[in-house]
């Protein structure tokens, strides 16, 4: 489920990115994307989603995610589970188009086969270290 998801990347950004200021923003007030993270002079939002295949993103949190991205940096993580296995994505909050979606139908800016923290917590140093 998300929170599993989310509890388990949470330990490995702890673990794998001690310079970064990690805040889980769990549930503080519709819209906000679900974790941010500062170091090297930046600032990054994450909206971690789970997809079965499908996933809900509510209308106020995808224009949130779009005007974060317009002024920074705000990804959405999205954990899928389609028909060819399970997949972790990096998208655009620009890709999340309707709600409910498949995340199949997503044109990810990243993906890699399983469920992968540590892809994951690599891909976010990325945006950190750029």
């Amino acid at each position: 489920n998300e929170d599993g998801l989310t509890t388990a990347l949470l330990r490995e950004l702890k673990m794998r990115c001690p310079r970064l200021i990690i805040l889980h923003h769990r549930d503080l007030t519709a819209g906000i994307p679900d974790l941010s993270t500062t170091g090297y002079g930046r600032t990054c939002w994450w909206e971690l989603k789970h997809s079965r295949p499908v996933f809900s993103s509510r209308g106020i949190q995808r224009l949130t995610c779009r005007r974060l991205a317009a002024g920074g940096v705000c990804l959405y993580v999205l954990y899928y589970e389609g028909p060819n296995g399970k997949h972790t994505m990096i998208a655009h909050p620009t890709a999340i188009t309707a709600s409910p979606m498949n995340a199949g139908d997503i044109d990810p800016i990243n993906m890699t086969a399983g469920f992968d923290h540590a892809w994951v917590c690599d891909r976010i140093m990325e945006q950190h270290l750029k």
